[in-house]
């Protein structure tokens, strides 16, 4: 068996490859997170010229493909990241391929993946498990949300009490889903970005191609069962809260959420949520994939879980000259001193984000120094 290995440029495939992909998809276990849709990455590649797609064949066959960022110095990030909630490559089942082997066989420099599907097979700077609560909802949404009452019943009594009050002080509760024409988008994405800034994290929604990705994926597409849906949680007409999900085929994902700060009192968040599950059953969605569990709040509405893989890999046959000083680091953040390898952790998470948001090396400066000031303030 022979086998080969391709980086092509995402714009470069056509028609029939990108079916190719998406065939490869539909055979590869536990890649059906929206994510892994060839059809994000495709949309990824419209506003990421960076955007390309790892190959691997055995002999003549495609058995594995993996959607990248590729920087000039050969490192990699998923397609989309750091959006891309779900990411790593889509593999032939049978196949062995790991993801440290494609790396090294497509002569890149290393990867660095946040809720990756698989593990990395190879050697990995950092290896942390990560967990998403996901709710089944192919009981029914209503017979799910049912389900879940009896399971945290004090809860859900305070939710209904609250969306109560809520119709009582400003008007009646709806949940609507917003078309691309609706200033929704616009409003949820002022939130988020105000929420980062009180948070002090890195704005990851201001480059121009995030918002571009974004509507581009809220525009309906024709003979699609892929892309993103907008709800919007109104009382008396008035936004209170939305979610802005990505959807392929019966699988939800909730994406980027925000509430208006003047209701935080009735737990909007809370309450779409509960409005969201029933409707989007409803409109023939099997799973809602709430993300990543480090928010409390989520655990009430999901009924299951997956595990995924946060990590650092380096190819070996690309031996860097910074390699010792990031093997150093390793060392100190996973076996230093409390308060150091709580920095170098801190540090390595926020500098990673403003690498895969920002394009430009005015952004990523910008978005460093404004890190250091944080982390280090003058006095």
């Amino acid at each position: 068996m022979r086998e080969t290995f391709q980086l092509v440029e995402a714009d470069a495939l056509s028609e029939r490859d990108w079916q190719s992909l998406a065939r490869l998809r539909a055979a590869c276990p536990g890649c059906h997170s929206p994510f892994l849709d060839p059809a994000f990455a495709r949309a990824v590649a419209q506003v990421r010229p960076d955007t390309f797609i790892g190959l691997a064949f055995e002999d003549e066959t495609l058995v594995a493909a993996w959607p990248l960022h590729v920087a000039r110095d050969g490192w990699t990030r998923p397609a989309g990241a750091p959006f891309a909630d779900w990411n790593g490559p889509l593999v032939a089942p049978g196949s062995t391929l790991t993801p440290a082997r494609m790396i090294d066989a497509l002569g890149l420099a290393g990867h660095t993946a946040s809720n990756m599907t698989c593990r990395p097979g190879g050697p990995a700077l950092h290896e942390e498990t990560t967990r998403s609560l996901v709710t089944d909802l192919s009981a029914g949404g209503q017979a799910t949300l049912d389900a879940l009452t009896r399971r945290h019943p004090r809860h859900f009594k305070k939710l209904r009490r609250l969306g109560r009050k809520l119709a009582a002080d400003h008007g009646p509760v709806t949940l609507t889903r917003a078309g691309p024409d609706s200033e929704a988008l616009g409003r949820l994405l002022d939130l988020k970005r105000a929420q980062l800034v009180r948070s002090g994290l890195h704005d990851v929604l201001s480059p121009a191609w995030v918002r571009a990705l974004l509507e581009s994926l809220h525009q309906p597409r024709a003979g699609s069962d892929f892309g993103a849906e907008l709800f919007v949680l109104e009382a008396g007409g008035a936004f209170v809260a939305a979610e802005f999900n990505l959807r392929s085929g019966p699988v939800m994902h909730g994406w980027l959420a925000g509430y208006e700060p003047r209701f935080a009192a009735y737990s909007p968040g809370h309450l779409l949520v509960m409005h969201l599950l029933p409707e989007i059953a409803a409109r023939g969605v099997e799973e809602y994939d709430a993300g990543t569990a480090e928010h409390g709040y989520k655990d009430y509405f999901a009924n299951g879980e997956r595990t995924g893989v946060s990590a650092t890999l380096f190819a070996e046959s690309r031996r860097t000259a910074f390699r010792p000083v990031r093997d150093t680091l390793h060392r100190l953040e996973h076996a230093g001193p409390g308060v150091l390898a709580r920095l170098i952790g801190r540090t390595r998470r926020r500098l990673d984000q403003i690498c895969a948001a920002e394009t430009s090396l005015r952004g990523r400066t910008r978005g460093t120094l404004s890190a250091l000031r944080r982390f280090f303030p003058a006095g």
